[in-house]
């Protein structure tokens, strides 16, 4: 530290001045410093966990929406289901629906589960997955509702996506009564 002497012409003594910060005025502003940045990395952790399940959230949505839409559409526009084709009421279930094309040809419809994403193959060529590949779906179960005047279709999916800070897993339910049963 520097420090200056001065001296007054009225005859007194000299006056000590010092410039700088003492001992205890540095430890204060290290101690704020830091809380100050402890503030803003906790607060950026904070932010970037919660963009990572927000990410999660909406691919799982985004799977599960596009998945259940596709299925129950054409559950409901199915003839009937292929019972000997299709594995109900086990996970993971397949579903094969008899259904018709555009031109009025017969088809079938078979939706399964391979490598965590739900597949739809018509007539036996694979027409897609029907989730998104940042998703994954762990579980698939198909069952029957058959009532005296119609038969219906309930899907139970379960669908997981993010990393291990932001892991969300959400289970799916839909149900689609066949167009041609009542």
């Amino acid at each position: 530290m520097k420090t200056l002497f001065n001296k007054k012409v009225s005859g007194k003594s000299n006056v000590r001045r010092t410039k700088g910060f003492s001992l205890v005025e540095v430890l204060i502003y290290l101690f704020l410093l830091t809380i100050l940045l402890g503030t803003i990395i906790n607060s950026t952790l904070l932010l970037a966990r919660s963009y990572r399940s927000v990410k999660a959230v909406r691919s799982i949505e985004s799977s599960a929406i596009s998945s259940m839409d596709g299925m129950l559409r054409e559950v409901r526009n199915a003839a009937s289901i292929n019972i000997g084709s299709s594995n109900l009421n086990i996970n993971p279930g397949i579903l094969a629906l008899n259904t018709t094309n555009a031109s009025g040809s017969l088809q079938t419809l078979r939706f399964y589960l391979s490598g965590g994403k739900v597949m739809m193959d018509r007539d036996g060529i694979n027409v897609g997955q029907l989730t998104f590949s940042d998703s994954n779906v762990t579980g698939l179960v198909f069952r029957s509702i058959v009532a005296t005047t119609s038969e219906a279709i309930k899907i139970e999916m379960l669908i997981e996506s993010g990393t291990s800070t932001a892991f969300i897993s959400r289970n799916f339910y839909g149900t689609a009564i066949l167009r041609s049963s009542y």
